[in-house]
């Protein structure tokens, strides 16, 4: 392969422009045409210069880089990054049992996958703990834009499911068979009917591959 054929960038810079731009902060990376990789990126080290004039600046950085590197790698296959590794994921090793930012890290990263580009649109404040809830009306019908991976190396043969819970009850599922080759994805936009009622709304996303579930996520919303 010719150079010119792909744009490679080893270090593309420790954060995006505006570290808090959202789930497309690094679109600046794309070249219309070409594929792009992206080699050592997203610095979590606070040891690490540029990042700060003072430890605590330092910290305050490496700190938010985690809590947006899940996001922002899902950002990435969004915008069609062809190839992409983090700097380091060793911080992951000290995260309490449970933590949020090491699910969305891992299910962003995984091949096959059903992603809520809505969802996902509103960034970390939801997903923090304590953080604001996305508000849906009452008994109407909701579009949500869904994208579907299937980046494994075979098989095309894809069953997906949304499941509606409250309080720990099931209220309704949802979902379909897709063929998708290897390597492609697919995205519709699924209309959504919200329970008449309103409270607490979990929405849970299943993805099942020859038999085998391949990908869960969980999100919540408040119904009024």
């Amino acid at each position: 392969m010719r150079d010119e054929d792909i744009v490679s960038y080893h270090y593309p810079g420790l954060a995006p422009d505006q570290p808090d731009a959202g789930l497309y902060a690094w679109r600046r990376l794309l070249v219309a045409g070409k594929p792009v990789a992206v080699g050592e990126y997203f610095q979590t080290s606070v040891t690490a210069p540029g990042m700060g004039d003072t430890p605590e600046a330092r910290r305050a950085r490496a700190e938010n880089t985690k809590d947006w590197l899940g996001l922002w790698n899902r950002g990435l296959r969004y915008l069609g990054i062809a190839d992409f590794r983090p700097k380091t994921l060793a911080w992951v090793r000290t995260e309490p049992a449970g933590s949020w930012r090491v699910e969305v890290l891992k299910n962003s990263n995984l091949a096959v996958a059903l992603y809520d580009r809505d969802y996902d649109e509103l960034g970390i404040a939801p997903l923090r703990p304590g953080g604001k809830l996305p508000v849906l009306p009452a008994g109407a019908k909701v579009p949500r834009r869904l994208v579907l991976f299937n980046e494994d190396w075979s098989g095309d043969q894809v069953e997906w499911e949304i499941e509606f819970r409250r309080e720990g009850q099931v209220l309704s599922r949802r979902g379909g068979r897709l063929t998708l080759a290897p390597g492609h994805r697919h995205e519709w936009t699924e209309q959504i009917e919200m329970p008449g009622t309103p409270g607490p709304l979990e929405v849970v996303r299943r993805v099942v591959k020859e038999g085998q579930q391949r990908f869960r996520e969980s999100r919540r919303f408040m119904v009024q």
